[in-house]
C-alpha cells in the first residue's frame, strides 16, 4: 500500500477523454492507484466520450468534466484548475502531460500540492524550443517527470535512466514503461469466433496487413497503402485493415484507387480498445509506419497477441520492436522499405511466427501490468516518504 497511515487522494488531469495512448495509460495508473487504496479524481479539461468516462468511472475513478472551450484564454483553465486544487487538497496531482500540461502543474505547484507527477507521452522532435523549453522549466516544479520511453526522454531532456527506487538519482526525470494488459487480450482473442469477426467487417480471404490508430499524416496510413501496391504484385489479395478514427479516409481511398486496391482496403472506425484487441488476432502483420512515437502502444499490443510487427525506426519503437526477433524496422515515409519488409514476412511464415512468439515473450518480461504496478507503486511510496521528511523539518 502506498499510504501507511492515511487514504492518499490522487488527481489526475487530463485534457482530453478520447480513444488513444494515452488515454489507455491514465486508465492503467488508475488501476494501480486504485489497487493501491487510493481515492482517485480525474479532471478533464476539454473534449470527452461518455463510454471513456464511464471506463474510468467502472475502474473506481470519480471523474470530473470542466468542459471548457480550448480556444478559450489558458488562464481560465489555470485559475479553474488552482481552485479545483484547493478545493480538492489532495495529496498528489499527476498530470498526463499533453495539451496545457505546463498549466495543469504549475497550478498545483501555487495550490501547494505536496506531491507533483506529470507524464509526457510524445517525442520531443516534433516541437520548437518554446514547447522545450516550457517542459523543462515543469519538470522542475514536478517531484519526478515521467517519460514514456527513454528515447521520449532523451528527446526532452538529453539523457535518461530508467525509475529505480533504490537509486532515485538527482534528476527530476525518468523513463517508467506503459504497461499491457497481456491478460485482457489473450482472453478476449482466445473467445472469439475469427469467422464471423472476419464477415462482420467484410474481410476475405488473403493476408491482412493491420494499422491501428488515428488517420493522419504522421500514422503514415498513405504510405502502408503504396506498400501495398508494391506486394500485391505477389500478393494481389492483401487486405490492408485501418482501425481507428477515420478522419483522412476519402484521400486514404483516391490513394488507394489510384493503384487499384480501393477493394483491399477496409476501415472500422473509431472502436473501443476491447474491440482492437480482438482485431489484432485477425491480422497476419501489424505495421506501425509513424513519423513519431514516444512510445508505440499498438506495436506492443499487437506482440502481446502474437502478431509480428513492422514498425518505422524512430522513438520508443526502437525498445519495444526488436529488429530481427520480435519484427522489422523500416525508414519511415518509404514505401519500397516498407514493402520488402512485408514481403519477407509475408513469404516466409515460419519465420514471421517466430517474430510473434518472441513478441509475447518480450512484452511479458518487459510491459506488462505487474511491472508497471510494481514501479508506479515504488515511485509513489517514494514520493510519500520524501514528502512527509520535508513536511517534518
Amino acid at each position: 500500500m502506498i499510504g501507511k497511515h492515511h487514504e492518499i487522494k490522487v488527481v489526475i488531469p487530463i485534457a482530453i477523454l478520447c480513444y488513444g495512448g494515452t488515454e489507455v495509460q491514465t486508465l492503467h495508473l488508475l488501476r494501480v492507484l486504485k489497487r493501491n487504496g487510493c481515492e482517485v479524481e480525474v479532471v478533464c479539461f476539454y473534449e470527452n466520450y461518455a463510454d471513456i468516462v464511464k471506463e474510468y468511472e467502472n475502474n473506481g475513478a470519480t471523474v470530473t468534466l470542466l468542459n471548457l472551450d480550448k480556444k478559450k484564454n489558458k488562464l481560465k483553465l489555470f485559475h479553474v484548475l488552482y481552485q479545483f486544487y484547493r478545493e480538492r487538497c489532495p495529496d498528489v496531482v499527476h498530470v498526463q502531460y499533453v495539451q496545457q500540461g505546463f498549466i495543469a502543474l504549475a497550478a498545483a505547484l501555487l495550490a501547494h500540492v505536496p506531491i507533483r507527477f506529470a507524464t509526457v507521452h510524445q517525442l520531443g522532435a516534433p516541437y520548437g524550443f518554446l514547447q522545450h523549453f516550457l517542459l523543462r522549466a515543469a519538470a522542475q516544479m514536478a517531484t519526478m517527470f515521467l517519460c514514456v520511453s527513454e528515447a521520449a526522454e532523451r528527446s526532452w531532456f538529453g539523457a535518461s535512466s530508467f525509475w529505480n527506487a533504490d537509486n532515485p538519482g538527482l534528476r527530476r526525470h525518468c523513463t517508467i514503461y506503459n504497461s499491457i494488459d497481456i491478460e485482457r487480450i489473450n482472453s478476449l482473442i482466445s473467445s472469439i469466433d475469427k469467422d464471423m469477426l472476419r464477415n462482420y467487417y467484410g474481410l476475405k480471404k488473403g493476408p491482412i496487413v493491420g494499422i491501428v490508430g488515428r488517420t493522419s499524416i504522421d500514422k503514415g496510413q498513405l504510405v502502408l497503402i503504396e506498400a501495398c501496391s508494391i506486394i500485391a504484385k505477389s500478393f494481389p489479395h492483401v487486405q490492408i485493415l485501418i482501425v481507428g478514427e477515420d478522419h483522412q479516409r476519402d484521400e486514404i481511398m483516391m490513394k488507394a484507387a489510384a493503384v487499384e486496391l480501393q477493394k483491399n482496403v477496409v476501415f472500422t472506425g473509431r472502436l473501443p480498445a476491447q474491440e482492437v484487441y480482438k482485431l489484432y488476432s485477425l491480422m497476419d502483420l501489424l505495421v506501425v509506419s509513424s513519423r513519431f512515437e514516444g512510445f508505440g502502444l499498438t506495436a506492443a499490443e499487437a506482440m502481446a497477441a502474437g502478431v509480428p510487427v513492422v514498425a518505422s525506426r524512430v522513438g520508443g519503437l526502437l525498445e519495444i520492436v526488436q529488429d530481427g526477433v520480435t519484427g522489422l524496422h523500416v525508414e519511415p515515409q518509404d514505401p519500397q522499405e516498407l514493402a520488402d519488409a512485408l514481403l519477407k514476412c509475408l513469404k516466409n511464415r515460419d519465420r514471421a511466427a517466430q517474430f510473434g512468439e518472441a513478441g509475447k515473450l518480450r512484452v511479458k518480461t518487459m510491459f506488462s501490468f505487474d511491472i508497471y504496478t510494481e514501479t508506479v507503486t515504488s515511485l509513489y511510496q517514494w514520493a510519500m516518504e520524501k514528502s512527509v521528511k520535508h513536511s517534518s523539518r
